[in-house]
């Protein structure tokens, strides 16, 4: 299934760029010395959405790799996705005082997995059934 390893590649890719944005903020600092000195940033929190959405539909795809029905599967999954992450930033957002780093963080993986389904799957699996 080629359009599988293809849409792999693109998600890993997306990965690879999300894993280089979070270095940029954290330099050579661990997450804990971060959190700890008091240096989290909307930036990195928003990274880090990103980063559990796209590890998540990455194991997804991997363990679905051979069943015929993928698309469908992924789809549906996506969507429940979607709704989780769009009701936890609701939720964040509709907070007395809203933690601007989990709005964040919610945004981050909001927005990757709306930018999977109506980029990535249109082009890689969708397209090619």
């Amino acid at each position: 299934m080629p359009h599988i390893d293809t849409l792999l590649d693109q998600l890993d890719t997306l990965r690879r760029e999300c894993e280089a944005a979070m270095l940029d903020y954290t330099g050579s600092a661990t997450m804990c010395q971060i959190h700890k000195d008091g240096r989290v940033t909307g930036g990195l929190k928003y990274q880090e959405g990103r980063l559990v959405v796209l590890g998540s539909v990455i194991r997804q795809i991997r363990q679905l790799a051979q069943d015929d029905s993928l698309p469908g599967l992924l789809d549906g999954s996506l969507t429940a996705e979607a709704a989780r992450w769009s009701a936890q930033l609701a939720r964040y957002q509709a907070a007395e005082r809203p933690a601007i780093i989990w709005v964040a963080y919610s945004q981050g993986g909001l927005d990757t997995v709306q930018e999977i389904q109506h980029g990535l799957l249109e082009t890689s699996i969708m397209s090619e059934q």
